[in-house]
């Protein structure tokens, strides 16, 4: 992610102290919610991947909700993993078939009925997208659009500037 567009999101978020730098930070994040999903449905996740932007994110904004533009409302690291968790174990975790969960992680809110997730499975055309599933949720089994409709994270964050 961009280095200015980081500098601008600190400056429209409430919440803006930057993360202690860590190599290590992606693959702890990823390894989370890897065990997390395989605990839920026993299945690997090992294409399970957080997009760069999303973990720089994070790293400069590491607690709370990150209040962006008007309407939206980012997690910090511990609310991602447990609104997710809670959010996986209150809607069915498989798809239609029983399989694999699909790999998204819940990121963040818009409005009182706006719900954001991002995919985080590296082998899906959606990996790195970000869908908002108005009062839903990406494990409820709604139809999604064509992946090249959705926004990456990076490409929501620059909308909600330009939008303010």
């Amino acid at each position: 992610m961009d280095e200015k567009l980081i500098e601008q999101l600190k400056k429209e978020s409430i919440l803006g102290s930057k993360f202690e730098e860590s190599k290590y930070f992606q693959s702890f994040f990823e390894n989370v919610f890897k065990d997390v999903y395989s605990e839920i449905c026993d299945q690997s996740y090992r294409d399970f991947k957080i997009s760069d932007s999303f973990i720089t994110f994070l790293k400069a904004f590491p607690n709370g909700i990150n209040h962006l533009g008007d309407d939206y409302g980012f997690f910090g690291i511990v609310d991602c993993i447990s609104q997710t968790m809670n959010d996986i174990t209150l809607w069915s975790p498989y798809d239609e078939e029983g399989d694999k969960l699909a790999s998204w992680i819940f990121i963040g809110v818009r409005g009182d009925k706006g719900n954001i997730y991002l995919c985080c499975d590296s082998s899906s055309d959606y990996f790195g997208k970000v869908k908002e599933f108005y009062d839903g949720s990406a494990f409820m089994g709604d139809s999604l659009p064509n992946p090249t409709k959705l926004q990456t994270f990076e490409e929501l964050c620059v909308s909600i500037i330009n939008e303010s």
